[in-house]
Formats: structure tokens, C-alpha cells, sequence
């Protein structure tokens, strides 16, 4: 298959051009439609000629892209526009970064930060889940051990809920975290 912007082959399981962001399950559908795709010019700087190297992962979706690629083939989002990061902050002024699209949390990563006895209350593998779709973050509990607390509600095998700056993550109402947003 052939990028019908910058002219550039690409595998058919991608949804948009790595190298010029042109969203391509849409072109080839007006291709079947007969109507012709809709022609735009490269970002500036972006050739059509040129090799692909796998390798650089987009900061969005996490999808490992051409290194020449501007634009992700996965998600189509510009690669050097970086989206927010967060951080987790404890009562302690320690703090751990998310700098994953999504991370899941156990115990593992408070034990530099927490005395075993605050670090018992957190489960070993999978306690929350912190997740980001373009600007906004979500928190996830599906099943811990000792439940999470999302501003003084309980939010175990709730569904993903919204957290923003400020907001106060409770585990097992033992460990407190305030959630701090990164631009």
C-alpha cells in the first residue's frame, strides 16, 4: 500500500502515515467510494524518499515508529509534540513519575518510599492502574487487595474514573499520594 500524500509505502495494518500523519484507513476508503483522496504537502522538512528504521516509540500510544516518523502510524498524533507526564507524590515529598501513555502500580514500586508497614497495605502486583488519553488522566482499580481511595471514594471494580491536579489517592486508606500533572 502506498501513502497517497507523501507517496510512501506502508504495511496494511496501519492506520496512519508515519511519516506525514495522513490518516489512511480513510483514504482507502474513498478509494472504494471512487472519489479521490484528499492531497496535502508533507510537514516541512519531511522528504518522501527515504528508509524507515524501526525505533522511536511515540510518547501518546507508546507504538514503536520509523525513526524518521513525525506523525505515529498507530494513532496518528505528531511524535514531537510531548503529551503531559504525572506524578505521584508522598506525605514523605518523594515522588514517582508516570511517563508511560499507562502503568500499572503494585508494591514493588513504593518499597524504596514506604516503611514495610505502609508497604504491606499496597498489592504486590496490580493495586491501580494510571492512565492518559490525549490530556486526560484516569485511575483504575479493578480488584486490589485493600481497595483505593480517589478523594474520599472507593473506586475498586468501578471503571476508570477522571483524576486531575490535586486530586488525593488513598491505598488501603493508609497510603496517601497526591496526583500531580507534568506539561
Amino acid at each position: 500500500m502506498r501513502c497517497p500524500v507523501c507517496e510512501k509505502d506502508y504495511p496494511q495494518n496501519v492506520d496512519f502515515c508515519p511519516d506525514c500523519g495522513t490518516e489512511l484507513k480513510s483514504e482507502e476508503k474513498r478509494a472504494a467510494k471512487g472519489k479521490a483522496p484528499e492531497k496535502s504537502t508533507p510537514p516541512p522538512g519531511k522528504s518522501s524518499k527515504g528508509d524507515q528504521q524501526e525505533g522511536k516509540e511515540c510518547p501518546h500510544c507508546g507504538a514503536v515508529n520509523p525513526s524518521i516518523a513525525q506523525y505515529c502510524k498507530d494513532c496518528g498524533k505528531n511524535m514531537e509534540v510531548t503529551p503531559p507526564t504525572c506524578v505521584l507524590q508522598l506525605e514523605s515529598g518523594d515522588t514517582i513519575s508516570v511517563e508511560k501513555s499507562e502503568k500499572w502500580f503494585g508494591r514493588e514500586d513504593f518499597v524504596d518510599h514506604l516503611s514495610p508497614d505502609e508497604a504491606k497495605f499496597v498489592s504486590r502486583n496490580k493495586h491501580f492502574k494510571i492512565s492518559r488519553e490525549d490530556e486526560q488522566f484516569y485511575i483504575l482499580d479493578e480488584d486490589s487487595t485493600n481497595n483505593t481511595i480517589l478523594d474520599g471514594e472507593e473506586i475498586r471494580g468501578e471503571g476508570k474514573k477522571e483524576i486531575y491536579e490535586g486530586d488525593e489517592i488513598r491505598l488501603a486508606d493508609e497510603v496517601p499520594l497526591e496526583f500531580r500533572v507534568e506539561k
